[in-house]
């Protein structure tokens, strides 16, 4: 956390600066945020994968179970 003494030392900057140091400050939290969000989306659409499906999974156990898996590609597509 910024210490009493350099927070005023940096308001006794002079405007241009201080709008200067503003928008670095700025521009850094806005590029974690969008790193973050990249993490996020990168996780959801992963999560994504295994959510859902046709919804007539019971009718089809018999062939899911007795569908090959593919080392490469894994499951095919029913």
């Amino acid at each position: 956390m910024i210490e009493d003494k350099e927070l005023e030392s940096l308001l006794g900057l002079p405007a241009a600066e201080r709008l200067k140091l503003a928008r670095i400050l700025i521009d850094s939290a806005a590029e974690g945020s969008r790193e973050a969000s990249h993490r996020a989306n990168g996780l959801l659409s992963l999560a994504g994968r295994y959510a859902g499906g046709p919804g007539n999974t019971a009718d089809l156990d018999e062939t899911i179970l007795e569908t090959d898996v593919d080392h490469l590609s894994g499951l095919p597509m029913i």
